[in-house]
């Protein structure tokens, strides 16, 4: 985010470009760049429980100064698109955390607009963490770089979405602190017992007696 608006753009691929300026001509969006946790949390929550997925919830994300959280919801007729950053203003850094969305049941209705509409929050977001004086903008990581270069198409349309915003992709080491044991309590509600390697079982075991409150 260093160099100017025109400069960021034409870094985006054409389909990109397109896209934005689609949702650009659509009327009445509404954009909340100061949403709640909550509102967030409900509409991830909602989505990953509909794909049969599990779902670390934003609340679980320790945040010790509530500055460094950015919650962005926008609504467009029955399409909600909810964003949530971490920000780190020593490094002048964004970080994409979670993206989730929800057509209110009519996804049939909508869907053809959602990739156009997500597009052009991004790009919305990047100017609103612009003018604020960040430099850079992390969207959440490519960690799925192996599984995408080894030919696993369920990871295609995500690193492809990432890669058309431009960008250069960067090693970085960071960590996120979790509430991990009342989440072990959730990982062993949402996959059976059963189905847990023995190794992983010991572990579980060894947390639970160095920490049993």
């Amino acid at each position: 985010m260093q160099k100017t608006e025109d400069e960021i753009f034409s870094q985006f691929n054409p389909t990109c470009r397109n896209e934005i300026h689609k949702a650009e001509k659509l009327e009445d969006i509404k954009i909340n760049f100061e949403a709640s946790l909550g509102q967030i949390s409900d509409i991830t929550a909602r989505m990953f429980k509909s794909k049969g997925l599990f779902h670390v919830p934003e609340s679980e994300y320790h945040v010790e100064d509530e500055t460094l959280r950015y919650c962005i919801v926008l609504e467009w007729h029955d399409i909600v698109i909810a964003h949530s950053y971490f920000v780190d203003k020593e490094h002048k850094l964004v970080l994409l955390r979670t993206s989730g969305s929800e057509f209110r049941g009519k996804e049939q209705e909508y869907k053809k607009y959602y990739s156009n509409l997500n597009r052009y929050l991004h790009w919305r977001e990047i100017q609103f963490f612009k003018e604020k004086g960040f430099l850079y903008y992390d969207f959440g990581g490519l960690g799925f770089l192996q599984q995408y270069k080894s030919g696993n198409s369920s990871v295609q349309g995500i690193i492809k979405f990432k890669e058309s915003f431009g960008g250069e992709i960067k090693c970085v080491y960071r960590y996120e602190k979790i509430n991990y044991k009342e989440e072990i309590k959730k990982i062993l509600l949402f996959i059976p017992m059963r189905l847990v390697p023995k190794r992983i079982k010991k572990i579980i075991k060894d947390i639970f007696r160095r920490n049993p409150q």
